[in-house]
């Protein structure tokens, strides 16, 4: 199973504004099959790759402001074994301050 998706990414950093960190895109493992993402961006965020289970770089700096905005198209991907119809992927960001 393959898809293409384009997101349009508002990260809240207000309350890390001035401050250098890094933030990650995390796909959490399922029980169900893995799935890869990879996406490229409009060149706030980095692009990247990442699997289910696993946590990608997509910002390393100065956090400039209130917010990070990109937009990223992502081209999901499923081996042979994926078993539905449709499926809730549960993306979330990390961010690690300096």
């Amino acid at each position: 199973m393959e898809a293409w998706v384009r997101v349009n990414l508002r990260i809240d950093t207000r309350a890390w504004a001035g401050r250098s960190g890094r933030i990650y895109m995390v796909l959490p493992r399922d029980e169900a099959s893995s799935v890869e993402a990879v996406w490229t961006t409009q060149g706030r965020l980095l692009p990247g790759r990442l699997t289910s289970g696993e946590r990608a770089l997509v910002y390393a700096g100065t956090l400039p402001g209130p917010a990070l905005e990109d937009q990223i198209h992502v081209r999901l991907r499923a081996g042979a074994d994926w078993r539905s119809n449709s499926r809730r992927l549960n993306f979330h960001f990390e961010l690690d301050a300096d």
